[in-house]
């Protein structure tokens, strides 16, 4: 079996190293470049589609406020009243 030579192992090493930091800063950098334009398009949409049909249908709130405590008197008729107003 033949040696390899000591001087060709630390350049195979530091060019597998270079290899490994390139792709990797590569990758990162095409993933923020990606992902970041695409964040902000879906802030675009979902903005714009919320403004859009925000106030576009009316709608009315009918509560009547009813106050349920330990303690309360509460009568049946109120109960029957608050219950048919439903």
């Amino acid at each position: 079996m033949k040696k390899v030579p000591s001087k060709f192992k630390k350049t195979l090493k530091t060019q597998l190293k270079r290899l490994f930091r390139f792709s990797l800063w590569f990758f990162t950098g095409f993933g923020i470049g990606l992902f970041v334009p695409w964040y902000f398009y879906l802030q675009y949409v979902v903005n714009h589609l919320f403004v859009e049909y925000n106030w576009s249908i009316p709608s009315e709130i009918y509560a009547q406020e009813l106050n349920l405590y330990n303690g309360k008197a509460i009568k049946l008729d109120e109960i029957k009243f608050n219950l048919s107003a439903l």
